[in-house]
């Protein structure tokens, strides 16, 4: 699901590798706004770029600890996420599927870079560091629903006028 952002991120690191020789990929810096539990921001890690996921949601923060820190893919849980949930499936048999997480050991992975998850108003900490001089690229990912008469938004939109320190918003639309 991911992958699209993730070539998104390999190419503008291809492109400020060109334009800056002696760029590491340690020091190429993603934010990466509304984490969630933080897989993309661990898969960019796998790849070698500095990341920093950022999420307002503190149940997001507390569940991205369990599965970065402590959870393990050889001893995996059985979670049922559509219980509840009676849109977004097809069959009651969907419904009750059990989907075992997490799907890779996160914390039986060494990791060589930079990478961390904060929480908070992401607006708020990209106008810190903005204001340091620090500079990097924000990665975004929408969940979108469609709107009536099956019109989809316009996407991808322009990132906040906060972010002008940033070089470049990478985007996707799920």
């Amino acid at each position: 699901m991911y992958t699209p952002l993730i070539d998104a991120v390999e190419q503008a690191y291809q492109e400020a590798a060109r334009a800056f020789e002696s760029l590491e990929r340690g020091n190429f810096r993603v934010l990466v706004p509304h984490a969630g539990v933080g897989r993309l921001c661990w898969e960019l890690v796998l790849r070698g770029f500095s990341v920093e996921g950022c999420e307002a949601s503190l149940t997001s923060i507390l569940a991205s600890n369990y599965f970065l820190n402590h959870a393990s893919a050889s001893e995996p849980d059985l979670v049922y996420p559509f219980a509840h949930e009676h849109r977004n499936v097809r069959s009651g048999a969907e419904q009750t599927r059990g989907v075992a997480v997490p799907d890779v050991s996160a914390s039986a992975t060494p990791i060589e870079s930079e990478f961390g998850m904060r929480t908070g108003d992401f607006l708020a900490f990209i106008s810190t560091m903005s204001s340091a001089g620090m500079r990097g690229h924000v990665l975004r990912v929408q969940f979108g629903r469609k709107h009536r008469r099956g019109h989809t938004p316009h996407f991808p939109r322009p990132a906040p006028r906060r972010c002008v320190g940033f070089s470049r918003t990478c985007a996707l639309r799920a």
